[in-house]
């Protein structure tokens, strides 16, 4: 045999022994590297649940400092309360938390609070890393602004499909979520939000009568007419907004248009009623966006007051302590009108009357139905400059927008 076999057989398994070796340390490394990305996001999602807990908890005491005279003892455990049932339920898992340290200056007058804690890792203890640390801050004015805001949403019929009608709920969610959250008293958070649906015309439910000085088979207005077609000047004793029939109305024609399910909601700041009111939707029609954006400026607007109930009336146009917000939403081209001119030139005249108040206004424009650039280039020009035009693609991105718009505004009553 030959002698060189031996040498050769042995090198060989000496060869297996070493690649085994090497196999077990890669793998090694390759899986606590793999449970490190694991901890590591479980860490991110602890810090922002933690983040948004603290933000509700600094708002909260802002609101009372502003309000009432309270020790830093009564501000502390406000906070902590506030804090403990936000993190309770935000759904994170493995975390505790030192107490809140709380920082009142009554000069400026602000409040900052800070809290430390860790979440517990899991794959990564093979590393000998037990736990994350978590540190986070949030700083708030006591003067922090109230907030009204209109919804503006597209019920037509190019929002009918099931992804799109869940994507909407979801949105509404994630708005709300923001500054609206679960477990919050609504009087600690000043925050009322009101709902404008539309498509062809706009359900205007129990006020329809008093708007249009007239009784009709339904419930839903189309188009003002008169010098105050484009204002926000209260509704008067005569026919200033038309009726959608299926009859003739006087000279005005015959509208056929039909009427969007959802009503419009005036100003709560009740976050499950604006949740349930909204689950009602139910898409079809045209998409008369002047008409919904006409109904976002009244429900916020003060000349409205003595017509919304004494919960929903909105606030004077120079009430330095209420920021007035209006978020447009369409998923398509403005394609109904009934008297005036295109819809899409009354929407941009309405929004030029809201500016001049100046409310600040949000536009989503969702997918491209029937969305070119030139519609777009519209649609951004009802935009305020401390707005934001938001040009989204898909369901996700549509969520994400409503949530980054709700961020924007939290910031606001926030200090940097």
């Amino acid at each position: 045999m030959n002698p060189y076999y031996f040498v050769a057989r042995n090198f060989v398994r000496d060869l297996r022994g070493a690649v085994a070796l090497i196999f077990a340390v890669v793998a090694f490394v390759l899986i606590g590297s793999a449970g490190m990305a694991v901890d590591f996001s479980r860490k991110s999602n602890a810090s922002q649940a933690t983040q948004k807990a603290l933000d509700v908890a600094v708002l909260a005491v802002a609101r009372r400092l502003s309000e009432t005279d309270l020790s830093d003892h009564e501000a502390k455990d406000l906070a902590q309360t506030y804090f403990d049932e936000n993190i309770r339920n935000s759904g994170i898992q493995g975390a505790s938390f030192d107490e809140l340290n709380l920082t009142i200056d009554r000069d400026a007058p602000s409040v900052q609070i800070d809290v430390a804690g860790t979440v517990e890792t899991t794959i990564s203890r093979v590393f000998q890393v037990d736990s994350m640390a978590l540190n986070e801050t949030a700083t708030a004015r006591f003067n922090n602004d109230e907030f009204e805001i209109a919804l503006m949403w597209d019920m037509s019929g190019s929002m009918s499909a099931e992804s799109k009608r869940l994507a909407a709920k979801a949105s509404v969610n994630s708005f709300l979520d923001v500054l609206m959250p679960e477990h919050v008293d609504p009087a600690d958070l000043k925050v009322r939000v009101g709902l404008a649906p539309y498509s062809d015309s706009v359900n205007a439910g129990p006020y329809a009568t008093l708007v249009t000085n007239s009784v009709s088979t339904n419930d839903c207005v189309s188009e003002r007419v008169g010098p105050d077609t484009y204002t926000d000047a209260a509704p008067g004793g005569v026919h200033t907004f038309g009726t959608v029939d299926d009859e003739e109305i006087g000279s005005t024609g015959i509208f056929r248009a039909p009427c969007p399910d959802i009503e419009v909601l005036p100003l709560t700041n009740q976050r499950q009623r604006i949740i349930d009111h909204f689950a009602g939707l139910n898409p079809y029609g045209e998409t008369g966006g002047h008409l919904g954006t006409a109904w976002a400026y009244y429900l916020i607007s003060p000349n409205w007051s003595s017509f919304w109930p004494a919960e929903s009336r909105p606030a004077a146009y120079n009430d330095s302590n209420v920021q007035k917000v209006a978020v447009l939403m369409t998923d398509g081209a403005y394609n109904k009108e009934y008297r005036g001119p295109q819809s899409f030139e009354q929407a941009g005249r309405i929004c030029d009357e809201m500016k001049t108040n100046n409310i600040m206004i949000f536009f989503v424009a969702f997918g491209d139905w029937d969305l070119d650039d030139e519609d777009k280039q519209k649609l951004k020009e009802c935009v305020s400059a401390d707005g934001g035009f938001y040009d989204v693609a898909d369901n996700d991105a549509l969520v994400t927008a409503y949530s980054d718009i709700a961020n924007r505004l939290l910031n606001l009553r926030l200090s940097e």
